[in-house]
């Protein structure tokens, strides 16, 4: 079954998939399937949230985006200060 679905996807987004991860859950009757593919897909991305006030999003071309200018304190963050 997974190589039924990791060709599927690899044809669909021309990625090779590095990682395939399944998992089901029966009390809510949840299944979830996740493909980890070896670049980001023009357009898409995931977004990484430094800061409730910033995001790094990948460029629409898939490259990465700037970090931001200085690094965020996660001790500070969680006092609701960045820097």
């Amino acid at each position: 079954m997974a190589t039924r679905y990791t060709t599927t996807i690899e044809q669909f987004t021309d990625r090779k998939v590095v990682a395939f991860i399944s998992r089901a859950h029966v009390d809510d009757d949840i299944t979830m399937e996740v493909f980890l593919i070896d670049r980001p897909l023009n357009g898409f991305g995931a977004v990484e949230i430094v800061d409730a006030n910033r995001a790094i999003r990948p460029q629409p071309d898939g490259t990465p985006a700037s970090p931001p200018r200085r690094p965020i304190c996660p001790a500070r963050l969680a006092r609701g200060r960045s820097g």
